[in-house]
Formats: C-alpha cells, sequence, structure tokens
C-alpha cells in the first residue's frame, strides 16, 4: 500500500545524474536520491510529494528512492515527488527507467512499476511480482508494455495488470553482464548459464537452446 504526503518543493541546485525525458513542452528529471529520510531537516530536497509504501518505512536506509522534478519550459518547478520502494535493487535511472505515454509516466523501480499521473505526479497505479527481483528495463509494444527483470520477463496492459509472466531455470543475468533484447514479434534473453530464450509477445516459448 501506498501513502503520499504533500510537503512542498524546493531544488537545491546540486549536481545530481538526472535522466531527462520530454513531455509536451516541459522536461521531466529522474534521479536516485538515496540520502532521502523521512521527516528530517537534513535532507538536501524537498518534495511536493512523497510516496512510500506502507512496508518501506520500517527500513527506509535499504529502499530504492527516487526522485522526479517536472519542470516547464521557464525551468520553473511544476510538480516533484520522491518515491520510495519495498525491494529489489535500486540502479541508477537510465533511458529504459521510464517512458511517457500520453499523460502519464511508467517507471520501473526495485521490484515494481510505477505509473504516475502527469503533469500532477499523483500515483496512478503500482504493480510488484515475487519473482521479478530487480526491475532493468521497460519497453512498449502494441497495446503493451514489457518488463526486463533480474528473476522473470513480464507483459503488463495498460492498466498495469499482469498479463503474463515468465521464468527461466536461472535469473536473466550473465557473469560478464546481460543479453535482452526486443524484435518485431520475438523477445530474446539469457540467463546466468547462458541459456537463450526466444518468447513470443503472448508469453509462449518459442526456442531454448545453450550458447555456443
Amino acid at each position: 500500500m501506498l501513502w503520499a504526503v504533500n510537503v512542498g518543493h524546493s531544488w537545491p541546485g546540486k549536481e545530481l545524474d538526472l535522466q531527462i525525458f520530454n513531455y509536451n513542452d516541459m522536461t521531466i528529471e529522474l534521479f536516485q536520491d538515496g540520502l532521502f529520510s523521512m521527516n528530517s531537516a537534513d535532507n538536501k530536497i524537498d518534495y511536493g510529494l512523497v510516496y512510500c509504501d506502507t512496508e518501506a518505512k520500517l527500513s527506509l536506509r535499504d529502499q530504492a528512492k527516487y526522485g522526479i522534478f517536472l519542470r516547464n519550459c521557464h525551468g520553473e518547478i511544476v510538480s516533484s515527488v520522491i518515491i520510495i520502494g519495498t525491494g529489489g535493487g535500486a540502479p541508477s535511472p537510465h533511458e529504459k527507467t521510464a517512458l511517457i505515454k500520453n499523460d502519464e509516466i511508467i517507471l520501473i523501480m526495485g521490484d515494481g512499476v510505477i505509473c504516475l499521473e502527469l503533469p500532477s505526479l499523483n500515483i496512478k497505479w503500482k504493480t510488484t511480482t515475487e519473482n521479478c527481483y530487480t526491475c532493468f528495463e521497460i519497453h512498449e509494444i502494441p497495446e503493451a508494455y514489457i518488463i526486463y527483470a533480474e528473476g522473470s520477463i513480464i507483459r503488463l496492459n495498460y492498466q498495469g495488470e499482469i498479463l503474463w509472466e515468465f521464468t527461466g531455470r536461472d535469473i536473466f543475468v550473465m557473469p560478464e553482464g546481460s543479453y535482452f533484447e526486443i524484435g518485431t514479434d520475438t523477445i530474446y534473453v539469457k540467463d546466468w548459464d547462458g541459456n537463450l530464450y526466444e518468447l513470443t509477445y503472448d508469453g509462449t516459448e518459442r526456442y531454448t537452446g545453450m550458447l555456443n
């Protein structure tokens, strides 16, 4: 369960590792804020909204924390939020951490996927699964989203409902990195042991084999 607090926002002018997304004539800044602590006077950034899972309140130091600022064409802050997740890892945001669909931003975070309304940044839905562990990438395909995660590949509809989830023989990372690609109608992914999986968009396993 997520709860929200309105706290007002301010930006300290410090340099952050920002991932930038465009929305109409505005920009969305997404970044990690691992130093944020609830109700602390030492926070360097104040946010208009705080979204926090009930379970996350017990161990905030261990949770993924993503800050978002929406700015207008003049650079002024329109809305802001920090989201504190419950589980999974917290990779630094990158271009496949989030995507914009109409008046929504859909982002992966830890073991979940979160949809926020634009420009308000009010939360619309959140989805988690037990098998994904940490989400790495989000992609849009016709009428759905594909989530590449450590433990599974997931297809969601636009309402955040899980249409299917595929798990392999091992986690979908390799000792030397990872391999995940989306083709015209096929998903390709490799697991820790070097097995290559080919999945159709409807979740059917087309091929599994060992790498040479």
